[in-house]
């Protein structure tokens, strides 16, 4: 998850970082347990409430990003189709939960 500060104060947009995705796309191979990806979801959502995103936005970006993951974008199979909306459903849990 990369999440830098552009010049004069602003947020840079919220992304996933290549590594995230590489790690994301490997649980969805291997797998296809979303569970095992929420650490990585806990983080791009920690940084969406900082940026004080609505969960509108939060998805947009989300899916926006996580559609980067080739599988993703084009799915072919009832697996990946399962995951993909497992991770979405994930997302949506961890922006809603109240941080420890």
């Amino acid at each position: 998850m990369q999440s830098r500060m552009h010049s004069y104060g602003t947020p840079a947009p919220l992304r996933l970082s290549d590594g995230a995705l590489q790690e994301i796309r490997g649980v969805m191979q291997r797998s296809g347990k979303p569970d095992e990806v929420r650490a990585h979801l806990r983080l791009f959502c920690e940084a969406a409430r900082t940026q004080q995103l609505s969960p509108e936005q939060l998805l947009v970006i989300f899916k926006t990003e996580f559609a980067r993951i080739p599988e993703v974008s084009r799915p072919s199979d009832e697996k990946t189709m399962k995951f993909v909306a497992g991770v979405v459903t994930l997302c949506i849990e961890e922006y809603y939960k109240i941080p420890e």
